[in-house]
């Protein structure tokens, strides 16, 4: 089996939204179809934008020419602090592989060249919110999970 890598131009924009939709109805459930419709222009929007500003970017995984998965990243900067002096975090989210080359090593290559192109662009903290599907896969890349101290409640005004 050979797996060629290579990072997502606009052209995968399709490729990158049907990946983020299995991803979240295979976590959560599926979408009804007008929800779906949203979810899939809302994302579209964040990563077009993204991937043209370089706040973005995606690295696909391809088996014989045939997809097999994904990892995204989102780029962004806070107020440096002093666990953060530059201000940049780096976000991996939707990693994602088709159910059958799990298990194969895929999913660790795709977080690898994830970290390593979010660090090669400078930013050294890298972030990721696990399901419990994933979690051990990302604590064998090096990820470990940090104590929150305080949690926080996002204000909705429509509710």
């Amino acid at each position: 089996m050979k797996i060629e890598y290579r990072f997502a131009t606009l052209s995968d924009m399709e490729l990158l939204l049907q990946t983020r939709i299995a991803l979240i109805e295979e976590d959560s459930g599926p979408f009804s179809e007008q929800d779906k419709e949203v979810f899939a222009e809302n994302c579209r929007k964040v990563m077009e934008k993204g991937l043209k500003s370089g706040a973005f970017f995606a690295v696909l995984a391809f088996c014989d020419n045939t997809f097999a998965g994904t990892a995204s990243v989102s780029l962004y900067h806070v107020l440096p602090g002093r666990k953060l002096p530059q201000g940049g975090n780096a976000y991996i989210q939707n990693v994602y592989v088709v159910p059958g080359y799990r298990r194969s090593g895929i999913g660790k290559n795709l977080i690898e060249m994830a970290v390593n192109e979010a660090r090669r662009l400078g930013y050294y903290r890298i972030t990721l919110h696990a399901t419990s599907k994933g979690k051990l896969l990302f604590e064998r890349c090096g990820f470990k999970q940090e104590e929150v101290s305080l949690q926080y409640m996002v204000y909705d005004g429509g509710k």
